[in-house]
């Protein structure tokens, strides 16, 4: 996939999530060589395996426990997990 196809993707996702994204990229094509290769371009940052968060989201005290909570379900959206 193109960046241009990509960044509104993932933009996507992380307003619903505190910037972050993670697995539930897949859905939409993106793949974890893709996540990886953003990461190395610093359009994302890696918070813990399998979960990122955009590099213009500024990180708060609670990034690293919603980053936990993603990573033990990360093909579901937060969203989802509350309803």
């Amino acid at each position: 996939m193109r960046f241009s196809e990509v960044q509104p993707i993932l933009a996507a996702y992380s307003y619903l999530q505190h910037g972050l994204v993670s697995a539930q990229a897949a859905k939409e094509g993106i793949d974890t060589t893709t996540l990886t290769r953003l990461a190395q371009r610093d359009f994302l940052r890696r918070i813990r395996r399998g979960v990122y968060i955009l590099s213009s989201v500024a990180e708060d005290p609670l990034t690293e426990i919603r980053a936990a909570w993603l990573s033990t379900r990360p093909a579901v959206l937060a969203d989802e997990r509350v309803n």
